[in-house]
């Protein structure tokens, strides 16, 4: 610190590298360095020594000076050599020599196209590629009235973008490169401003308590992060991960008035106007966001894509109070949501997520091989940095896109809400004759929607591929709650989705995949309009039991098919297309399936044609067999699935009553687990066992455990085990 009329600190080395340590014991706030302005490398020293820089900026003028005393230094005329130490002094030609070279400071408008390269889909590459370009443009100026290489100029122009500070005292405002101060390392945990001017000093401060030997440190730029730290300085640092997005809109003058409202009331450094239209015409709206593990979407990027789907500003001039104008006292984040709905607060995420998904995209590398890349990174220094702030930018895009999903699932919610049984209360429904045939108590509602659902038909199927390409997850859960709201039955809420890590059959994977179709199309209808189409409605109800008519009616998962396979030999009667059995014996369990081949109306008073065939698909073998096959295997735990149409008829008790074992498994609805009667036509015990059958079960048999089943919307199956209760026999 040689230049120093006050100094308690030294050059030292540190793990990130060259230093400066307290020489002493020092309190935060204590002087740590002050250094006479007249030593520091400012425009008015370098006009001073150099007259002919006076036409020059004060950017222009402290390069060129910086790169004449490098030439000078470098001795690359004796002549020249001898005036520049003529005209600096040995003082400022120790700094200058102490200064790092163009290589070591690694700035990335400095590396090589293919360091360069390797920052593929980052936004330093282009703020990189566009310093350099300055760069040369610089050269091409400041190199015409002087003798100037492209090296020493170039190292001088680094130099300058990495060491010069900003001062200002007393309304006076300046750059100057300060020696001493330029060797103090960055820190985001101590205080901004620790280095000033006053008067003709520049003082440095402690930022904390310091034992002596240990690192002082003071901060760059307050709200600095890696992006901005890496094209300045040529370092990262942990925790300060950052990525760019930058918005280019084309904005109406109302518009644009509201955007910049928003922005005015959300000052934030995560944000940067490059380019603002006349506020009187249309015009493009350029701004830059910043991104950070700790905001990952930020306020003012969120309102700025929420304003600009806001389809007409009558919402918010009905909204604000005073009209327009009253839009100036709303507060903060809410300017941009008043009068947002749910469908264009969705919209506006989805918009998001896609330009995430471009980014993330955007920042992917081919893999190669890893034993080269190794040896790669070994070789560059650079390299292994820019690796480092891809992968940086890539935990915050994906902490972002994953803040954006949560967002969503959230507006989904809020819009399904109005499905749910709290609000319906408070609504009416109608008991017309008109919404009776419908078996709808919300008929009239459905049809008002209609013209609407039909007119902006293509909007609604573009809010249904995104819920279907985005959440998945929260799908089947909203097709069974509008299904519930059509009839009524929203406080019935009971349905069961497997685990999605379930290893799914085909037809557990088929069923996923249609109330995901399913959901995403009523779920879009019902969020553009908090309504749906019937006849929809009813295509999907007859899909539904075409797919039930072809593998089986409940949908079987693995924790099923255990309990089964752990009580083999099994025994099941009305086995149908003998899905079930087929997956059973898959994982080689000892199972016997027996159906008839056509109806019997005997056993049921459903109105089913006498001799209709059951199924013309089988998964398995099943034998030719009804009721009383039962008695001809004893010894096998029976299994029943849906043996009672719509929850009437024989069939079940006539088995039951040829049953002399202990095990029964129960697949279907039960008295204790229904929707209800919800429609005239079905009865309030279920639509799989008559209750007669049910009656006795209980009376003869202890429920040892349930499994909650897939379900089709309207339906509750579950797989039910029971024991024969101690002394009960079998009911002739």
């Amino acid at each position: 610190m040689e230049l120093a009329t006050w100094s308690c600190v030294a050059l030292g080395q540190f793990s990130e590298g060259r230093g400066v340590a307290a020489a002493q014991d020092v309190r935060a706030g204590e002087l740590l360095l002050e250094v006479p302005l007249e030593k520091c490398w400012t425009a008015e020293r370098a006009r001073c020594l150099r007259p002919e820089l006076g036409a020059l900026t004060e950017k222009e003028a402290i390069i060129v000076h910086l790169a004449l005393a490098k030439a000078a230094e470098g001795a690359e005329g004796a002549e020249g050599a001898e005036g520049a130490e003529g005209a600096e002094g040995a003082e400022s030609r120790s700094h200058l020599a102490a200064l790092p070279s163009l290589e070591s400071m690694g700035l990335p408008h400095t590396w090589s196209s293919e360091d360069l390269e390797e920052l593929q889909g980052s936004e330093v590459r282009t703020h990189a590629l566009r310093l350099q370009e300055e760069l040369a443009e610089d050269f091409a100026k400041l190199s015409q009235g002087h003798t100037l290489s492209f090296e020493n100029f170039q190292w001088a122009w680094s130099i300058y973008s990495s060491r010069v500070m900003s001062l200002s005292s007393g309304g006076k405002r300046m750059f100057a490169i300060v020696p001493g101060l330029d060797m103090f390392n960055h820190s985001p945990h101590v205080p901004a401003g620790l280095f000033r001017l006053q008067g003709d000093r520049v003082t440095v401060s402690a930022g904390q308590d310091l034992r002596k030997g240990e690192q002082a440190f003071i901060n760059y730029s307050e709200g600095m992060y890696n992006s901005q730290m890496l094209l300045s300085f040529g370092f990262l640092l942990p925790d300060r991960e950052s990525s760019e997005i930058t918005l280019s809109l084309q904005v109406s003058a109302p518009q644009f008035q509201l955007h910049r409202r928003v922005l005015d009331a959300l000052e934030s450094p995560l944000f940067q106007v490059l380019h603002e239209p006349d506020p009187r015409v249309s015009g493009e709206l350029i701004v830059k966001h910043v991104l950070t593990l700790a905001d990952p979407l930020p306020p003012a990027f969120l309102s700025m894509v929420r304003t600009q789907h806001l389809r007409h500003l009558r919402d918010l001039r009905e909204s604000a109070p005073g009209g327009l104008e009253g839009l100036e006292r709303l507060e903060g984040l809410e300017l941009a949501l008043r009068g947002l709905k749910c469908k264009d607060e969705l919209r506006a995420l989805f918009l998001i997520s896609m330009l995430l998904e471009g980014k993330l995209q955007g920042d992917e590398k081919e893999k190669g091989d890893e034993k080269e890349k190794e040896e790669k990174e070994k070789e560059r220094k650079e390299s292994r940095t820019a690796r480092e702030q891809c992968a940086g930018e890539r935990r915050v895009l994906l902490a972002a896109a994953a803040e954006a999903r949560r967002r969503q699932r959230a507006a989904l919610r809020a819009a399904l809400r109005s499905a749910e049984p709290e609000r319906s209360e408070t609504e009416s429904a109608c008991g017309c004759e008109q919404c009776v045939r419908a078996q709808t108590p919300w008929l009239h509602r459905i049809q008002a929607a209609a013209p609407t659902l039909q007119a902006e038909l293509d909007a609604v199927a573009r809010l249904s591929k995104n819920l279907y390409d985005r959440l998945p997850e929260d799908l089947p859960r909203a097709c069974h709650l509008i299904n519930l709201w059509v009839v009524n039955a929203q406080n019935r809420q009971n349905a069961h989705l497997p685990e999605l890590e379930e290893l799914p059959n085909a037809f557990l994977a088929l069923y996923l995949e249609k109330m995901r179709l399913w959901g995403s199309w009523l779920a879009a209808q019902w969020v553009h309009c908090e309504a749906i189409t019937l006849e929809e409605l009813s295509s999907m109800g007859a899909e539904q039991l075409n797919l039930r008519n072809q593998y089986a009616w409940s949908i079987p998962t693995q924790k099923a098919l255990e309990l089964l396979a752990a009580h083999q030999p099994l025994l099941e009667v009305g086995a149908g297309t003998g899905y079930w059995a087929a997956l059973l014996k898959d994982m080689s369990v000892d199972i016997l399936a027996f159906d008839a081949k056509h109806f019997d109306s005997s056993y049921t008073s459903a109105s089913i044609s006498q001799g209709q065939e059951i199924t013309s698909r089988y998964h398995c073998e099943v034998q030719c067999g009804g009721p009383q096959v039962v008695a001809q295997h004893r010894g096998r735990a029976l299994v029943l699935m849906w043996p009672d149409f719509m929850g009437f008829g024989t069939y079940g008790m006539q088995c039951l009553r040829h049953y002399e074992g202990d095990v029964l498994f129960l697949v279907g609805e039960w008295r204790t687990s229904t929707l209800g009667s919800y429609v005239k036509e079905i009865s309030n015990h279920g639509q799989s066992f008559s209750q007669e059958f049910q009656l006795q079960v209980e009376a003869d048999f202890d429920l040892v455990d349930t499994v909650r089943l897939p379900t089709w919307p309207l339906f509750l199956d579950r797989l039910h085990f029971f024991k024969r209760k101690p002394g009960a026999t079998p009911q002739p």
